[in-house]
């Protein structure tokens, strides 16, 4: 047994130091995931957690055959600006940016991307890439709008609901839609329409 460890631990780097406790935990998550999920949810227990294990084991497996041949202090450097790297991109894929409404007095607000000549309204950056705007227009303008995009706070006169859509417009892109529920707008969204609000700003 004692052999069998010093195998497994041999030039320890930082995903053969991480990946043993990672899988013990990954088991116990697994096995009290089934014992407490209900009928509808055990499936994902039964199918996500057995692939982070597989992936958690082939990353082990991995790593042991490339400290045979690199040095195990190099490998930790390269394994840990991996992981940088890798939070980095998952952090900026699901970034968020949370509108905030509730000055406001418009019964619709529309978000637009910017098509390179218009003025952006001021972002607020609450993390790195997650951000948040406060607006009392009818449209707001950003760079590029997330695929994660709430909207935290209402207009009070909205009585605490909202209609939210998104449309893909061809002179600008990506348009998301906030408005009152009793409003009908999605007839109206078109480029034309949202050329008029810019020059009702100018």
């Amino acid at each position: 047994m004692r052999a069998l460890w010093d195998r497994l631990t041999h030039k320890p780097t930082l995903v053969s130091v991480l990946s043993i406790p990672l899988l013990l935990v990954l088991i116990f998550l697994g096995i009290n995931g089934y014992r407490t999920s209900s009928p509808s949810t055990v499936g994902w227990v039964l199918i996500f957690v057995p692939f982070l294990i597989i992936a958690c084991v082939s990353l082990y497996i991995i790593d042991r055959q490339i400290v045979r041949r690199v040095n195990n202090n190099v490998l930790s450097v390269i394994e840990l600006l991996l992981v940088f790297i890798l939070s980095g991109a998952f952090l900026y894929t699901f970034r968020t940016l949370d509108v905030d409404l509730s000055k406001s007095r418009q019964e619709y607000t529309l978000i637009i991307e910017n098509t390179g000549q218009l003025k952006n309204t001021e972002v607020h950056a609450r993390t790195m890439f997650n951000a948040e705007i406060h607006s009392t227009e009818d449209l707001i303008v950003v760079d590029a709008i997330p695929d994660n995009i709430r909207l935290i706070k209402r207009p009070q006169d909205w009585n605490g609901a909202h209609y939210y859509n998104k449309f893909s417009l061809n002179k600008y892109g990506k348009v998301v839609l906030f408005a009152h529920p009793a409003v009908n707008m999605d007839s109206r969204i078109s480029d034309v329409f949202i050329d008029s609000l810019m020059q009702s700003r100018q």
